[in-house]
């Protein structure tokens, strides 16, 4: 028997607010907002399983993989001016931003689950493989080009921030009851970040408030906790395939019917304090090679 899975996320996403150069922006005490919001996901996830009694050989492959090109740019033009004052000085407030949105992160996910095995005096060779690779190039800026004038009774910020969560398992596995021997099994997990998160302030600038002025980048890259969905899901294709491959042993179903007797009613519960907005997920992350950049 032989199955495969392939699960391929590709993204381009490109996402600008921006007051070109040479703009004259006058408000009467009203806020001048140059905001560029952004949330981008990304889940590819592949389960290939090939389990026989009969099979020579068993060849399970699953392959994962995300690759997200995300620019979000929010940007001031050179020689641009932008007053958000009146001469009844009245205030308003100054922002450009690159941000994600508000409570959200910017997700990739990506599985890759092989399973093979092999029963049988015809069965020689179990064979599985898995990749799970997740290419992220992630660009957050909020930009004041050079030459450019800011002025606001109020308060005035350059932020920009990128807060990265990333889940990359790749599990493998190959068994064999051949008198003949033989199982293979490989498992591969890959992520490579290349970041840009960056606030700047050009040549030549002019900025009065006020009040605060606030120019700031920040960037995080944090696991996702994978929850129990995410467990089972991967359980109860390994179990039903187990199970199916082991049908012909004596007792075997009844040791699949009492350990259902005791992992549903916790899965059960499980699910109930998901559903009540718990934290109940476990940290499992499985990441062989990382590699990050940050510019």
């Amino acid at each position: 028997g032989v199955a495969a899975a392939v699960g391929v996320n590709w993204q381009r996403s490109s996402n600008q607010a921006t007051i070109i150069s040479g703009v004259n922006v006058t408000t009467n005490g009203g806020a001048v907002t140059i905001v560029a919001t952004n949330d981008a996901n990304a889940k590819a996830r592949a389960i290939g399983t090939s389990m026989s009694d009969s099979a020579k050989a068993n060849i399970g492959a699953a392959v994962a993989i995300n690759v997200a090109t995300i620019d979000n740019i929010a940007s001031v033009g050179t020689g641009t001016t932008i007053n958000a004052i009146d001469a009844g000085g009245n205030k308003g407030d100054i922002k450009v931003e690159a941000v994600t949105a508000d409570g959200k992160v910017n997700e990739f996910v990506v599985w890759g689950l092989a399973a093979a095995g092999s029963t049988g005096t015809e069965s020689q060779i179990a064979i599985a493989g898995s990749v799970g690779v997740n290419v992220l190039n992630l660009k957050n800026q909020a930009l004041v080009a050079d030459n450019a004038q800011l002025n606001t009774l109020g308060s005035m910020s350059v932020k920009a921030n990128t807060p990265i969560v990333l889940q990359n398992l790749a599990i493998a596995g190959a068994f064999s009851r051949s008198t003949s021997g033989g199982a293979v099994g490989a498992g591969i997990a890959v992520n490579i970040l290349n970041q840009n998160t960056e606030a700047k302030i050009g040549n030549n600038v002019t900025l009065n408030a006020s009040e605060s002025i606030t120019v700031k980048a920040d960037s995080s890259l944090n696991p996702r906790v994978a929850t129990i969905e995410d467990m089972t899901e991967i359980i109860d294709v390994v179990t039903g395939k187990i199970a199916a491959l082991t049908k012909d042993i004596p007792g075997v179903d009844q040791i699949f019917a009492q350990l259902d007797k005791v992992i549903q009613p916790i899965e059960d519960k499980l699910r109930d304090l998901i559903n009540q907005g718990k934290n109940s997920g476990i940290p499992f992350s499985v990441e062989l090679f990382t590699r990050i950049e940050q510019e």
